[in-house]
């Protein structure tokens, strides 16, 4: 069997899913990143052994990649403003937005 661009992606997406679901406690962005490396040294090997590089595929999975971490990050940004509604957007990356922030009209001691 043939393992086209949509193949590798679903796989991808699978595996992502696999080691989130695995690894609750290691940050999904380094897993994603290194389910990727591990997809790229899989596509090197392939070409190696086979002499042709299929850059759809490896293409694929980083599309996938990027698709699971930008999904990861909304989620994230959703948790943070269900937290606390009326911290900015703005502030939401920060780590300390909903614990050092001060209270409207008043300023930081």
């Amino acid at each position: 069997m043939a393992c086209t661009p949509t193949v590798a992606a679903a796989g991808f997406l699978l595996g992502a899913s696999v080691l989130l679901m695995g690894a609750p406690r290691i940050r999904a962005a380094d897993l994603v990143g290194a389910l990727l490396v591990f997809m790229t040294v899989l596509e090197c090997i392939h070409a190696g052994a086979s002499g042709t590089l299929d850059g759809a595929r490896w293409q694929a999975c980083v599309a996938a990649a990027g698709t699971t971490v930008l999904l990861l990050k909304i989620q994230h940004l959703r948790g943070l403003a269900r937290q606390d509604a009326y911290v900015p957007l703005r502030h939401l990356e920060r780590r300390n937005a909903l614990f050092g922030r001060t209270a409207p009209g008043r300023r930081a001691a």
